[in-house]
Parts: C-alpha cells; structure tokens; sequence
C-alpha cells in the first residue's frame, strides 16, 4: 500500500534477544530500526528499554512505532503515559486524539483534539468525531457477500475486475525473501473468482519484481495496465539532509500491454521520479484520456495527493497536475479509483472522517470536482477504509483493516443501491470554547478548578477540572446558548453567558472566569458515595447517601450539587473516561427519580486523572477509595 503499512508484530524473539543487550546498545539497535522506519522491531526492543528508562523520549518512539503499524491500542496506551510526562510536545495530543479516533472513542477522541489546538485541522478532526456519531446512527443500506474463501490472516487488498474475475493485492506468498519491516512476504498480485474462490497468481510478467508489486489497474478494453512497484533501490540522501526516517525505497509506475494471452512490459510511467519522490496507485477514466494516480512529489497540497496526467495528440502523457484542494488536503489523499458513471472514489485522512482513511466519493475530472462525499457508514469504519470499487451492477469491493477480520487487510464485498448513497450535508461550522479560570486577586491561572458549562433549554452539563494554564476547552454546538462558572473549593466564579448564535464559521470563543476572594457563603457538606469494581450500578450504602442530598437539596431550594465521578487507577485513561461517565449518570438519574429537577443537578468525569488516593501500587482497599462520585453542594 502506499506509505502504509498494516503489520502483525512478533515480540518473542525481540524481547528474548533483547534481555541479553547491554542497556546501551540495546537503544542504539533501537534507534537504528527506527530510523529505518522498520518499527516492528523498533517497538519489540523499546518495549525493553522503557521498563528501565521510561523517558518521554522513549514513550513517545514506542507510541510512533505503533501508529505506524496501526496498532490502535497499544499506541493509544502510549500516548497517555507519554502525555503525563513534564515536557511531551502538544502534538502528542492530536496522535493520542487520532489513536482513540481510529477505535471508535469519538468522545475521548474530541477531548484531545480541543486541548491540542484550536486551529482548522484540529476542528476538522473535531468534525469528523461528530459526524462519525451522527453516522453511526444512520447507516447507508449495503448489502455484505461472503468471501471468507479470499482473506487471508496477512493482508489483501486493492480489488479490480478483470473480466469475468478479480485482481487483487497479497502477501499471502510463500517467497522466503520477506519484507523486514513486518517479516511478511512482499505484496503480489493474485487473481480469483468474483465470490473469491480459486485464487493464483495473476501473471508472471508482474510477479517478478524483488518488492512489492501491486496494485494495478486496467483500461476499459483491459489491452493496457498501470502496475505499482517498488523501486528497488534504496534512496540515496545527502547527509546533511538526511530526513529522520531513512532509507526507504520509493514507489513507481509501469505501464504493460497485453499481446495476445500475454501481457509485457511496454514502458516506466515517463514522470516516474525515484530519486525525488514516489508515484503509483493508477486510475484510468473511462475514455482512457486521463490518468489519476498518487504521489508526494513537490507542489501537492498535502503529505500524498492525488495528480493527474491527460493523453496528448501523440499518445504521450501530460506532465502531472494535482487535482486541488477540493480533493486534496494538508493530510494524505490515496487509492484513487475511477467508477463506470465516471465518478471519483478516493481516500483520505483529511477530509472530516471516521478515522483512519476514508473513503469520499467526487465528480467531475481533472481539476474540476464537486466537494466530496463521506461515503459513511458502513462503507467507512473507525479503522483505514480504501480501494472502494463499484460495478455499474451496484457490486463492488472494499479494503480494509476494521474489526472482525481475518488479516491485516481484508477485502469486503457488497451489493449497494446507489441510489442511497450518502446524501449532501451541510458544511458544518466547529466552534469550540476556551474557559479560563483565573484568581481575581492576582490574575494568575487557577489549576484543579471545576468548570461548569451547562446548557439550559437541553438541561445538559459538562464539567472539566483546570490544568495548569487554567483553561478548559469544549466543543459548542452551533446556534445554541451556554452558562459557564467555575468553581474551586468554596470560591465561585460568576457565570458568564455563552452564544453560538450568528457564528459564520470555524471559531474559538473564549471566556475568562474569575475566582472571587470570598468563599461561597454557604457550603454544605455531604460524603461520596462509591462503587464496585468496574461497576456504575448504585451500591444500597450510595443510596442512602443519595438520600440524604435529596433532603439537603429539599431544604434549600435554591442549591445546585455538583456530581463529580471518579474510577481507581487500573485500565486505560479512555476506558475509565467511559466508566466514570456512566457513573456520574446513575448517581444524577437516582435524584431525577426522586423529583430533583435536571436544572439544579451537574455532573462531571475525570476517570483515573484525579485519584483521591495516588498509590502504586494500590491494595484493594486504596482502590475502593479512588471509585467514587464527589458530591459538592453549593448555595446560590
């Protein structure tokens, strides 16, 4: 695939090998792999040493070796540990942000996003959140065909058909020469029976290559065909401009006619720049004028874009134009495939998505295109969908590395009415507040404070503890109104009023809340109440807890209470995010049930980020005492 790869790492002999190192040249080995962008082995030997140096450096190459391997979980866990550490760069957040997004936590996924940055990616990003949750609940109808007789426990991917069968992608091959990046054989190109059955080798003249060979694509009448290789050699840089990932070998483009039951190798692609960048991943429209394909070339608008190349009066190939940023973003754009009605599919990790790759659907050619269209739900997952194909039948085929498959890739096949394709929705505007919660005597920032922002007509609330600069940050929905106050311990902020309405695009409103000098005047104090491990249910001594604040707020009418809940400090951050949420709900639903109106009740979450006993390691009982809901009640 181009510039991705999906890779199973193997630790055992790694880290058996590695105990047997020197501390010193244990890292060294490290870093060369690293630098090597061999990350497998990269992660296998920093899993080592970080036990005995967990530095922030080392936490933030182990997190980078998983990402790039796709492997959600283990980056995701990484990035917590790293983003606890004094020093770890802001970007770290969005990485987190982007790992958590990859797995679904769409909610968690925001929370990093809106503390990285308030700028256009990150609330692109943000929208992509928002509109992942929105799809969920919408699907659009398609219809899955089996094709478990296909996949394989590696990776396949990047289906075309190819007269009555299919083309497609693997490094199924039992080549001993392997890949060192995953200890894989190098991808191949397979044919086989529309439902998968009966899979080969596609063609010798394609198959010869000593990398990677893959995908291809071909004319309509099938006598021409775009393959992708990699370049052999490895490139070559200056020293003193050396990147910091080395070594790579490049992608290029090949161009095969088909001479009887033959096919042969007629030319290189004639932009083919090895020395410079890549190019590959062909798409020919319909008329065969125009050739769409990826590259990283200079002069594109993002890390990969799509480009175009149109057939001159003498057969050959126009230099190559970027499609433009209505196709292309500053992030990576790939897999272009051209559909019998003309119709561009394509995927990207710019556009506002599920996470991962997405795959968009555009019309139009060259550089002419109509704004794309998330193909949602359940085209696209939170996982790298790509190579989105269909047949003018409403068959077609889809790669990807979600959960629940076979391999690394698979190939998904399905019946879609096109019909109910994804409709146009509006563009939708980002606005996120910033809250800073600053001391009136002193103007500085005010660390472990609550903010509160409630939303009154939808009796919703959200609460956020400070950070050190003070300032908590929340995605506001458009043409809506919000309260914000701030409280810490027995002082207040005065609530400021928020509004959406009128916002004509992606903005950052911010507030300032001060802390008065004066305490509240009154304070009633009442204690928490706890739960069972990994359980949010209402344990009979909560309940009579909660009964008595039901008394308390009887009696004083105008008080509000302040739900805060808590979880011990075992599992991931995103996990006890999750579990803390449903706590706070339970403890608000049981006063709901006893007549306490939703407007005088908030709550927050803080999972484990705020242990009321920091042990480790922690006896069962210092765990019980850090799952709790922290009740504040506060006299207006």
């Amino acid at each position: 695939m181009f510039l991705r790869c999906s890779i199973i790492i193997v630790f055992i002999v790694w880290a058996a090998s590695a105990y047997a190192q020197e501390q010193r040249s244990l890292q060294q080995r490290a870093d060369a792999h690293f630098q090597r962008a061999e990350y497998a082995p990269a992660a296998a030997l920093y899993e080592v040493i970080v036990r005995k140096k967990p530095s922030a450096e080392i936490m933030e190459k182990l997190a980078t070796s998983y990402r790039a391997v796709n492997k959600y979980e283990a980056a995701a866990g990484w990035y917590e540990k790293l983003l606890q550490q004094p020093g770890a760069a802001a970007i770290n957040k969005r990485y987190y942000g982007d790992m958590l997004k990859s797995m679904g936590q769409y909610e968690a996924a925001k929370v990093q996003y809106s503390s990285w940055s308030s700028e256009g990616n990150a609330q692109q990003l943000i929208a992509g959140c928002d509109s992942a949750m929105a799809w969920l609940k919408n699907p659009v109808s398609l219809q899955w065909q089996d094709l478990t007789a296909l996949n394989t426990p590696n990776s396949d991917w990047g289906t075309v058909k190819y007269g009555d069968k299919i083309v497609f992608v693997s490094d199924r091959g039992n080549d001993k020469r392997r890949y060192k990046r995953n200890k894989h054989p190098f991808l191949k190109l397979y044919t086989a029976q529309p439902n998968g059955a009966y899979v080969s080798s596609f063609h010798n003249a394609m198959d010869h290559f000593p990398y990677h060979s893959g995908p291809v694509c071909f004319s309509r009448n099938e006598d021409t065909a775009w393959l992708t290789v990699t370049y052999p050699r490895k490139v070559n840089f200056e020293k003193a401009e050396r990147p910091a990932v080395y070594g790579n070998r490049r992608l290029e483009l090949l161009t095969y006619v088909k001479k009887g039951a033959t096919w042969a190798l007629l030319a290189p692609f004639p932009h083919n720049n090895t020395a410079a960048f890549s190019l590959g991943h062909a798409a020919i429209s319909n008329d065969g004028n125009i050739l769409y394909y990826t590259s990283d070339q200079p002069g594109g608008v993002g890390q990969t874009d799509i480009w175009y190349s149109t057939r001159l009066s003498d057969s050959s190939w126009s230099a190559p134009v970027n499609c433009g940023p209505q196709i292309n973003t500053t992030e990576a754009e790939e897999f272009p495939v051209i559909a019998p009605d003309g119709t561009l599919y394509f995927s990207s990790k710019g556009h506002a998505g599920m996470g991962g790759f997405d795959v968009f659907a555009a019309k139009g050619e060259g550089k002419q295109w109509s704004t794309p269209l998330n193909m949602r739900v359940p085209v696209n997952s939170s996982a790298d969908d790509f190579s989105f194909m269909i047949d003018g039948q409403s068959r077609g085929y889809l790669s990807s590395n979600r959960k629940g498959g076979i391999g690394d890739d698979d190939i998904y096949a399905f019946i879609m009415e096109m019909s109910k394709t994804p409709f146009v929705e509006p563009d939708r505007k980002v606005l996120i507040l910033a809250a800073t919660v600053l001391d009136k005597l002193n103007n500085n920032p005010v660390p472990e404070a609550f903010t509160l922002i409630s939303q009154p007509p939808k009796d919703r609330q959200w609460t956020q503890i400070t950070p050190a600069d003070g300032t908590n940050y929340l995605v506001l929905n458009n043409d809506s109104k919000y309260t914000a106050a701030a409280y810490k311990g027995g002082r207040k902020a005065l609530p400021v009023e928020v509004s959406t309405a009128g916002r004509t695009g992606n903005d950052t409103i911010r507030v300032t809340l001060y802390l008065d000098a004066q305490t509240v005047k009154e304070s009633l104090a009442i204690e928490n109440i706890y739960y069972d491990f990994n359980k949010s249910s209402i344990r009979a001594d909560a309940a009579a807890i909660l009964d008595k604040l039901v008394t308390l707020l009887q009696e004083h009418p105008s008080a509000t209470v302040l739900l805060t809940a808590h979880t011990d400090v075992r599992g991931s951050d995103a996990y006890n995010i999750t579990l803390s949420s449903h706590r706070a709900a339970k403890a608000k639903e049981y006063l709901l049930q006893k007549g306490i109106p939703a407007a005088r009740i908030a709550t927050g979450f803080q999972g484990k980020r705020a242990p009321a006993d920091d042990c480790d390691p922690c006896n069962e009982a210092r765990h019980q005492s850090n799952r709790r809901t922290n009740i504040q009640i506060l006299k207006n």
